[in-house]
């Protein structure tokens, strides 16, 4: 009698705990021992995840060759206008590659330790592509009117301090934000009002496109700084500001529909699921 009704409880279990056994069903393409953390990273339902970590590989083997191509043809490069704009170009090439490796993070599933690399990283990577095109622009401006700039050196140290504000800028942010006190994050990354659990993944959407508004300044003046350079008078330098000009165009269109889509339109459509992957389409 005993045997029978432990049998009749093994089999109703499931009928009144169904998501026990929904929790240890890994989706298709997945390992059962897989931390579901990382579902995304192989999840072939869902396919978006393997897509963007494909282009993401695909982008870190790029840049990383171009940086090894770029360093390794510094003692090749007789021009020395052009060898101080190299170590402008490396730290660039740098912050794309964090750029790329920082996908990852948002294609994962947000808990504490990659929704805080988001936060950080995400404005701090653009700062550094930004803030080198500010740099290379400002050479480009005096190397197309008087032929010569300043020196290497005097670039790298531009970029690396306006790099270093936004870097400021982010750590005093996402302390005080944190400090402040959030709510807790749920599996979709929504905020529960009524919660005192501080977590960066509780930071509302516009709160962080908010905090991005030095980088997108660096951004505008990149853009507003590549055209007197197309006027200048020796026009060997002038290809140089037509590539930054198509770059910083590009970048300005890519931002304004991440903006749209990551405030307005996934909140018009209720669909927070989406935040993580249009953060990392943008990136």
């Amino acid at each position: 009698m005993a045997t029978h009704r432990t049998l009749l409880m093994c089999l109703g279990l499931p009928l009144f705990f169904p998501g026990a056994l929904a929790q240890n069903h890994a989706p298709p393409g997945c390992s059962p021992d897989l931390d579901p953390l990382y579902y995304n990273l192989c999840d072939r339902s869902g396919a978006w995840g393997i897509v963007l970590e494909a282009v993401a590989g695909a982008g870190i083997i790029t840049t990383f060759v171009l940086t090894i191509i770029l360093v390794a043809s510094l003692p090749f490069v007789q021009d020395t206008k052009k060898r101080s704009l190299l170590g402008t170009q490396v730290f660039f090439l740098l912050g794309t590659l964090g750029l790329f490796c920082l996908v990852f993070a948002c294609v994962v599933k947000p808990d504490f330790s990659t929704c805080a690399s988001r936060r950080f990283l995400f404005g701090v990577l653009f700062a550094i592509c930004f803030s080198c095109l500010v740099a290379h622009v400002l050479s480009l401006n005096f190397l197309t009117r008087k032929n010569h700039g300043p020196r290497g050196w005097v670039i790298f140290t531009v970029a690396l301090l306006l790099t270093l504000v936004e870097v400021i800028i982010n750590t005093e942010w996402l302390i005080i934000t944190l400090v402040r006190g959030g709510g807790q994050v749920s599996p979709l990354g929504n905020v529960s009002a009524d919660s005192t659990m501080t977590s960066p993944c509780a930071i509302a959407n516009m709160d962080f496109v908010m905090a991005l508004i030095y980088v997108m300044l660096l951004l505008l003046t990149a853009f507003l700084g590549a055209w007197p350079t197309l006027c200048g008078r020796f026009k060997r330098w002038r290809k140089h500001g037509v590539f930054v000009l198509l770059t910083t165009v590009i970048s300005i269109a890519i931002w304004v529909v991440w903006i749209v889509m990551y405030t307005y339109g996934n909140e018009q459509h209720h669909s927070p699921t989406w935040d993580d992957p249009t953060l990392a389409i943008a990136l």
